[in-house]
């Protein structure tokens, strides 16, 4: 099974399809709303492939933060990581092509 996540128009958006079926994509599903990027550094990338695992592990970051525009509010974010790998394949990349849209 391929899943292909994106941010955008303010939501977090997943969909997926079988291996080497990029035809049978579902349609995008929300996964979350009201996502705003702020400007903090060091810049934080929301989806990351591991450059050292070839590509087989995804890294996952997000700044969450219900509170916004103080400096208060900067101590009330909070870090949520994850990663997620390719296991049990054989196959190259089965995800590729990527559906359009």
């Amino acid at each position: 099974m391929c899943v292909q996540w994106r941010l955008s128009s303010q939501q977090l958006l997943r969909r997926q399809w079988p291996a080497g079926n990029p035809a049978a994509a579902t349609a995008w599903a929300t996964m979350a709303n009201n996502l705003v990027n702020q400007a903090i550094t060091p810049q934080v990338q929301a989806f990351r492939l591991d450059p050292a695992s070839a590509g087989r592990i995804l890294d996952v970051t997000f700044l969450v933060n219900t509170r916004q525009g103080s400096a208060a509010s900067l101590q009330q974010t909070v870090r949520v990581q994850s990663s997620f790998a390719v296991r049990n394949t054989t196959f190259a990349d089965v995800c590729t092509p990527v559906p359009t849209g």
